[in-house]
């Protein structure tokens, strides 16, 4: 069996979503623009203002769902990629991979140049294992930047426990007091944590 659809939504007489539905043999479909920063009104940060363009296929077979899914604009493109075992309630090797060209606030007091952001999960939903990485050109925030930045974790479940791994460095930092900018060469930093459920 196979069929197509179209879903459109409106929100205050200006457009939210429009898009082209399709499932055919348990291969489900969806493509068309959004306008997120409709629903996030007023204080939607830059990054969502642009109408986003997405594409998503879903494959179903033995209770496992395979993903493959972009979104993209003039801010940002975002893929999500990977299985998830619905029988078992695990992921299976789901990556989520983002880039963001330039953007006028990530976050709020936040700005960046070329960053990029990936994150992979496998394991149990409820605790995974996952591994994570940042890199940007440069990062501001209150007058400091960062430049050449790469950041990663890891966190690895041990029973009722999560044990994290992280690194972060900046090739170099901007916008110190005086005297100090002998410090903001090669600057490098690392962390371990373990959380409990």
């Amino acid at each position: 069996r196979a069929w197509e659809g179209r879903a459109v939504s409106d929100l205050a007489g200006r457009p939210l979503l429009d898009t082209a539905l399709s499932a055919r043999s348990g291969v489900f479909g969806a493509r068309g623009q959004m306008w997120p920063a409709l629903l996030l009104g007023p204080s939607a940060p830059d990054l969502a203002k642009p109408p986003a363009t997405f594409a998503m296929t879903a494959t179903t077979r033995d209770r496992t769902l395979d993903l493959d899914a972009t979104v993209s604009s003039t801010a940002f493109a975002a893929r999500v990629r990977g299985g998830v075992d619905l029988a078992r309630s695990r992921f299976e090797d789901l990556r989520i991979g983002a880039r963001i060209a330039s953007a006028e606030s990530l976050v709020q007091g936040l700005s960046g140049r070329n960053v990029g952001l990936g994150l992979v999960l496998t394991g149990d939903i409820a605790q995974p294992a996952y591994a994570a990485d940042v890199t940007a050109a440069n990062l501001i925030a209150s007058g400091v930047t960062l430049q050449g930045v790469h950041g990663s974790a890891e966190a690895r479940p041990q029973g009722r426990s999560t044990l994290i791994s992280a690194r972060a460095q900046a090739a170099r930092v901007g916008g110190l007091p005086d005297g100090f900018d002998a410090l903001g060469e090669g600057v490098s930093a690392q962390a371990r944590l373990v959380l409990s459920r």
